[in-house]
């Protein structure tokens, strides 16, 4: 946790340094992020108290109205003294809300050694899952650059973006719904069980979850995708996979 008894502050060099393990320095949007939080000022808690924290400018004041953003990056990071489990919101409306989660309950202090952290950042396709090390399916809308990862064992889906070397993680239920309506599927005991994805992971091919994240994609605007790639591929009525991958020709 945070030390809060006198705010507004600066996150003090110890505090950044634990943050910015899941904020890898060497990728672009990571580091950006890096500057926004080191100059902005911890401003007080946000609607869940303790552990749920708002930086802004100064004078801000914390807006409990205001909904939680997406998931910008999020990991843990271990001290030989705790555990602290993370979440960087993304930035919204001039404020970044992080989730900063002692196991031991208790304010983070200097005298900790970081031992370890992982995180979604530096996953790139081949990897195993960076918090169970279990396998991950990878769905590959453009081989080796644009990638959707479903780890079931995590429960997390994420994208890979070579361009930008940003690593998004999907909120579930959305991006569920637009699978759903690529398959058709009316059943409600499919249609309204997202965890099935994870549960049941052999029940969406390859080709469906590939869609469901274009249609996804299209109202949420989480990657620059060129679609006219796949506009060939709905005329031609053939699938994506093989447009990509060559096959079919």
């Amino acid at each position: 946790m945070f030390d809060i008894s006198n705010l507004p502050r600066k996150l003090n060099d110890w505090e950044l340094e634990i943050l910015f393990q899941i904020l890898p320095q060497d990728k672009p949007k990571y580091n950006a992020f890096r500057k926004n939080i080191s100059d902005f000022f911890l401003i007080g808690t946000s609607r869940f108290g303790e552990g749920n924290y708002i930086l802004a400018n100064k004078n801000d004041k914390v807006d409990l109205t205001v909904p939680a953003s997406n998931v910008f990056a999020a990991g843990i990071v271990i001290t030989d003294k705790d555990k602290y489990d993370i979440t960087i919101h993304e930035f919204f409306e001039n404020q970044i809300e992080i989730d900063f989660i002692s196991e031991k309950n208790k304010i983070v202090t200097e005298s900790e050694k970081i031992i370890d952290s992982k995180s979604y950042s530096n996953w790139k396709p081949g990897d195993k899952s960076p918090f169970s090390n279990s396998n991950v399916r990878e769905v590959h809308l453009i081989k080796n650059e644009v990638v959707i990862a479903v780890c079931s064992d995590e429960k997390k889906i994420w994208t890979y973006d070579a361009s930008t070397q940003f690593n998004f993680v999907i909120p579930l239920t959305n991006f569920y719904n637009e699978i759903i309506r690529v398959k058709g599927e009316r059943n409600p005991e499919t249609a309204l069980k997202p965890k099935l994805l994870f549960e049941k992971p052999e029940m969406f091919t390859d080709e469906e979850i590939g869609q469901g994240f274009l249609l996804y994609n299209k109202f949420m605007k989480k990657m620059n995708i060129d679609y006219s790639i796949f506009k060939d591929v709905e005329k031609q009525k053939i699938s994506f996979l093989d447009k990509i991958f060559g096959r079919n020709k």
